[in-house]
């Protein structure tokens, strides 16, 4: 999987001499999936979340951590992103998070699937 970051949500959290800067990317790509014996690229989306902490002005620390192929859907993925901006969700609960809430959005890669042969016939 090829992996583009293509937008991004930031927030800043301030507390006496530091700071943090947590970063929420959408990244792209592309999932190849089998069905009825022919293999199927479908787009695909998931989440990378940053955090850079700062101190006196200086980087001492830096965390990163991705999901990918969370929905074939831009738009439910941006909206993901937000919501995670709006909660302040660091890379270290990145996968945790995602773990419990994946079957809502792994879905969408079955109903692409279903559009796709029903368009066939």
């Amino acid at each position: 999987m090829t992996i583009k970051k293509i937008a991004n949500n930031a927030r800043t959290i301030e507390e006496r001499d530091e700071i943090i800067v947590l970063s929420y990317y959408l990244v792209s790509g592309e999932i190849t999936v089998s069905y009825e014996g022919e293999e199927l690229i479908l787009p695909s989306y998931g989440i990378e979340v940053m955090s850079e902490t700062y101190r006196n002005g200086k980087k001492v620390d830096e965390g990163r951590e991705r999901y990918e192929n969370i929905s074939p859907y831009c738009e439910r993925v941006v909206e993901l992103i937000n919501h995670f901006a709006d909660m302040f969700l660091s890379p270290v609960h990145l996968i945790d998070i995602m773990e419990e809430r994946i079957e809502e959005y792994i879905e969408d890669f079955d109903r692409v699937i279903q559009k796709i042969s029903r368009m066939a016939i």
